[in-house]
């Protein structure tokens, strides 16, 4: 059993022990949902460690961690499931599994078998802390889907219950209904208590007017170069513990001045010394390695203790210009956010002025015919439209008769006005008739035959 000076009490009063090991890029690297850590992610794809989840879990659990924090976005639970270590107690937890699931109490949810998973790793299933985390994507999917991956996380981890179940992050306009979905799975005896991540002041305050169980844990990033001191006597008011992630900024302050100084005075390593900063406030502290003796070195954080001038120190290395980098970067994934609508179009741009028009350029007139046979072909063609439209039986009758001779003289009238002027004609038949004009003088029309003309 954890021993009672290495955990904490809930507010649901289960314990909680104050170290566990996280599975975060454990064996699988997640692609990042934040563009500002994609680049460092598509790295460490590139670098995968060569050992899986369940080889680095089963060494956590060897190495004596019993806590363990997992995620459906780290993508590795299935693997994690599948963790055993070589432990003089695996025939005895085998046994008392195969007990357990061989009972004809009724329950509402298939049972797993006992050859899966963590049951594997010769600890009993009440020595382990079990801890998953629901991400956006599902969230925003709606209440049913945080319950199907629920159910999903308990057959890759091969349980029937977890310790603790939160939501990764506070998705706006759903996390309070995902939230809501936990209530209910927490009375279905699915889940022991209830926590979320991420969530900052606000965020605790709109899931608090609705919710009916105070969330027992809030995970958070805490170190001593990110104390957010406001967040977290927020949580301490209401009786919501915190669990720390990034407890050691993932050895980027292993050389800091001030944190070597006090590792010296102590005898002990950066890494000790920033999770016994944790564990000193009563943080829950997550280290993560691959490496078995990184593992023993992490975990032994209660035997020595910082004094107060070592504390204050440490404290004092939250700047202003952190916390406000800190608001400034914080990641948010795209399916963290509500869907954005779509940006507004541009305004189209002020209409240009009409430019005046210019007059089309008059053509120049065609020069008169070299000769007169193309006048005389008009002619003929106009005296051939006439004739189609007289018809020739009018030609046999006397009064059309009379009228045909008077249209040829008018119409020999035209053919030598238009030579004198040597102007080539121009005809056009409509229902008015036929007529001959010329191009130059297009004012003056002359009908050689029209229905209304007194010929």
């Amino acid at each position: 059993m954890t021993s009672a000076a290495n955990s904490i009490t809930l507010n649901d009063g289960r314990k909680h022990p104050l170290v566990g090991y996280g599975t975060y890029k454990v064996g699988f690297v997640p692609a990042s949902a934040s563009s500002a850590v994609s680049a460092a992610a598509a790295g460490d794809a590139a670098k995968a460690p060569e050992v899986t989840a369940a080889e680095c879990v089963e060494m956590a659990l060897d190495v004596g961690y019993r806590f363990l924090d997992c995620a459906e976005f780290y993508g590795n639970e299935a693997e994690v499931g599948k963790a055993r270590c070589r432990s003089s107690r695996l025939s005895l937890a085998l046994t008392l599994t195969l007990a357990r699931t061989s009972t004809s109490t009724p329950y509402p949810y298939p049972k797993l078998g006992p050859i899966q998973a963590i049951a594997k790793s010769g600890v009993p299933r009440d020595e382990l802390f079990l801890a998953s985390k629901c991400w956006t994507t599902t969230i925003h999917k709606g209440p049913e889907a945080v319950q199907a991956q629920l159910e999903k996380t308990l057959k890759d981890l091969g349980v029937d219950y977890l310790d603790l179940y939160c939501i990764h992050w506070p998705v706006p306009g759903k996390h309070v209904a995902a939230y809501q979905q936990l209530e209910k799975a927490q009375a279905a005896g699915l889940v022991r208590s209830l926590g979320v991540s991420n969530y900052a002041v606000e965020d605790l305050e709109e899931l608090m007017a609705s919710a009916r169980v105070v969330p027992a844990i809030n995970q958070i990033e805490i170190n001593p170069f990110l104390h957010r001191s406001k967040t977290i006597a927020f949580c301490e008011s209401k009786g919501v513990k915190l669990q720390s992630y990034r407890s050691l900024r993932d050895g980027k302050a292993f050389n800091d001045p001030t944190v070597v100084a006090v590792a010296a005075k102590h005898g002990r390593t950066a890494a000790q010394v920033l999770g016994r900063w944790c564990v000193q406030h009563g943080y829950i502290y997550i280290p993560k390695s691959v490496k078995r003796e990184r593992m023993e070195e992490n975990m032994r954080v209660f035997d020595f203790e910082l004094d107060a001038d070592d504390m204050a120190q440490l404290d004092a290395l939250t700047t202003p210009e952190a916390l406000d980098n800190f608001v400034a970067v914080r990641p948010h994934c795209a399916t963290q956010q509500p869907p954005r609508p779509a940006p507004p179009r541009p305004a189209p741009p002020a209409p240009r002025p009409a430019a005046p028009r210019r007059a089309a350029p008059r053509r120049a007139p065609r020069p008169p015919p070299a000769d007169t046979l193309h006048r005389a072909r008009a002619c003929s063609a106009a005296r051939a439209a006439l004739q189609e439209v007289r018809g020739p039986r009018h030609a046999r009758r006397g009064t059309h008769r009379a009228r045909a001779h008077q249209a040829d003289r008018r119409l020999k009238q035209v053919r030598q006005t238009f030579s004198a002027q040597k102007r080539r004609p121009r005809w056009c038949v409509s229902r008015h008739g036929i007529h001959l004009t010329s191009k130059l003088h297009t004012a003056s029309h002359i009908h050689v035959l029209s229905p209304r003309s007194p010929v």
